[in-house]
C-alpha cells in the first residue's frame, strides 16, 4: 500500500527493498515490483536500480514467468533513449536474469502469452517446469482422495547429481531424505539400487511411484543432443527397467526407451491422470 500511494521518490525504493526482504514472494508482490519498475517516473529514475535489485530479490520458481509477461511490453515499445533509456536498461536487465533461471522453451512461452493468463491458472494447471514441483506434485496428490490413500510418490532431483553415469548412492540418499528405510548397504550401483527398490515395493503398503526431475537448468547436455538433459541415454535404459510406475521430466525425450517421459510444458494435472490411468485403473 505505501508503494502504491506514495509519492515520495525515496520511499518508494526503500518499501520495495523491505517488501523484497520480507521473503514472501507472490504474483502480487511481483506485480506490484514489476509495475514499479515499468511504470516510474522520470524524477524517480535515480532509483530504478534498488527496484529492479528488489523485485530479483523476491523472484523464485515460477515467478519468472510473472515477470517475464509483465515487463516484456517495455522492451518491445518504440524507445525514447532521452526519456526512456534507463528504464528500459533496467527492465532488460531484469528480464536477462529470467532468462538465465528459465530453460528456453519456458522463457518463450512467457515471452508470448497474453497478459492475464497466469491469474487463470490452478495449482492442477501449473506446468512441471518449476523448482518447487516435488511439493506441487505432492500436494495434487494429497487432494486426490484416492491417490493419497495408495501413492507414495518419491521426487529425484537429478541436477544434484554429482556422477550423473553413476547415481545410484546419490538416488538412495535422496530416498532417505522421502521416508524410504535405510538397507544395511548403501547400493552403489544400479543393479543393486533396482534391488532395494523391489524390496520397497513389496514390503510398502502403498504403490511406489518415482519421477525423475531437475530443480535446476544448469545441466549437461546428452552426446549428440541440442536439448538440455541431465539424464544420459544409458542411465534411463537401465531406469526404464525399474518398472512401469516411474517417469521423467525432461525437455529431451528418447522415443527407443520404454519409459514415460512428461515435457516441462506439461501440467501436473497430466501427470496425475497418467498416474491415476497407468499406476490404478491398470
Amino acid at each position: 500500500k505505501l508503494m502504491q500511494s506514495t509519492q515520495d521518490g525515496f520511499n518508494r525504493p526503500q518499501a520495495a527493498e523491505m517488501l523484497s526482504e520480507i521473503d514472501i514472494s507472490s504474483q502480487e508482490v511481483i506485480r506490484i515490483l514489476a509495475d514499479e519498475l515499468r511504470t516510474t517516473e522520470e524524477t524517480a529514475y535515480d532509483n530504478l536500480r534498488n527496484i529492479a535489485d528488489s523485485l530479483k530479490t523476491a523472484l523464485k520458481n515460477n515467478l519468472f514467468v510473472v515477470t517475464v509477461s509483465r515487463l516484456k511490453d517495455v522492451l518491445q515499445e518504440p524507445l525514447n533513449m532521452s526519456n526512456d533509456g534507463e528504464r528500459y536498461y533496467y527492465c532488460y536487465k531484469v528480464l536477462w536474469h529470467c532468462a538465465q533461471n528459465m530453460t528456453y522453451p519456458a522463457f518463450y512461452q512467457a515471452w508470448h502469452q497474453q497478459e492475464g493468463v497466469d491469474n487463470t491458472t490452478t495449482p492442477d494447471s501449473q506446468s512441471l517446469n518449476q523448482g518447487d514441483l516435488p511439493q506441487s506434485l505432492q500436494s495434487a496428490i494429497a487432494n486426490d482422495p484416492q491417490l493419497s490413500q495408495i501413492i507414495h510418490l518419491i521426487c529425484i532431483d537429478g541436477s544434484q547429481f554429482i556422477e550423473p553415469d553413476h547415481p545410484a548412492a546419490e538416488i538412495y540418499d535422496q530416498m532417505l531424505d522421502q521416508n524410504c528405510p535405510e538397507c544395511d548397504r548403501v547400493p552403489e550401483t544400479m543393479p543393486a539400487l533396482k534391488l532395494y527398490w523391489n524390496s520397497l515395493k513389496r514390503n510398502s503398503d502403498k504403490r511406489m511411484v518415482l519421477v525423475f526431475y531437475a530443480s535446476s537448468t544448469d545441466t549437461t547436455s546428452d552426446e549428440g543432443t541440442t536439448m538440455s538433459c541431465p539424464y544420459s541415454s544409458a542411465f534411463l535404459t537401465v531406469l526404464s527397467k525399474f518398472g512401469r510406475e516411474n517417469f521423467v521430466i525432461t525437455w529431451q525425450r528418447f522415443d527407443y526407451i520404454p519409459l514415460k517421459f512428461f515435457a516441462p510444458s506439461q501440467t501436473i494435472e497430466d501427470v496425475v491422470k497418467w498416474i491415476r490411468e497407468k499406476v490404478i485403473e491398470e
